[in-house]
């Protein structure tokens, strides 16, 4: 077939390219990842303690429904952990001023390569490192036992069992500006 019956097709062929070339390096802005929620994995035999890198996060967030549901108040003393089952209470202490402090895992994180636990403000407060931003800790699964089967963050009532978080749906993702264009192009 000669090169000149495909000229026509040249734009075309071009502009699928350069769109799948886009769309393949298109990053999301969201903190969360798009998994269901409770599907992260979680170890098959969790260790009793973890060392690693501690950060916080807090003001971006506050108000924002959690990974578990609930919603964010920077000010609690709360966690994300990327598998730790939500609800457990651990204890993390900072290796470098020795500051502890019971925190339950709430939310889902830290997103950043090696990084262990992101805290809440105020538990990272407590623990002496909101100057410093990051902290080696190390992290303390405790048992649920003792608490009557209920997870109590330290300084706080414990909750009514009747009462239920807010769930708050999440709009579905939007398509990209040049995918949205495509779709009015080739509306196939």
């Amino acid at each position: 077939m000669p090169f000149f019956r495909l000229l026509p097709y040249v734009p075309l062929l071009m502009g699928l390219s350069f769109s799948l070339l886009v769309s393949g390096c298109a990053s999301s802005l969201s903190r969360r990842p798009t998994q269901p929620l409770g599907s992260a994995p979680i170890p098959a035999h969790p260790q009793p303690q973890q060392f690693g890198i501690a950060s916080w996060y807090g003001p971006g967030f506050h108000g924002q429904p959690t990974a578990s549901g609930e919603i964010y108040n920077q000010n609690a003393l709360t966690a994300a952990h990327p598998t730790l089952p939500l609800g457990t209470r651990v204890e993390v202490t900072n290796l470098t001023n020795g500051k502890s402090v019971q925190v339950r895992i709430t939310d889902r994180g830290p997103f950043i390569r090696g990084r262990a636990i992101d805290l809440s403000h105020g538990a990272a407060r407590k623990l002496g490192m909101v100057e410093p931003g990051v902290s080696r800790v190390r992290i303390k699964p405790l048992p649920a036992h003792g608490s009557e089967g209920r997870n109590i963050v330290a300084n706080q009532p414990p909750r009514s069992l009747t009462r239920r978080t807010k769930q708050v749906k999440r709009p579905p993702p939007q398509g990209t500006p040049l995918r949205k264009m495509l779709a009015n192009l080739w509306p196939f």
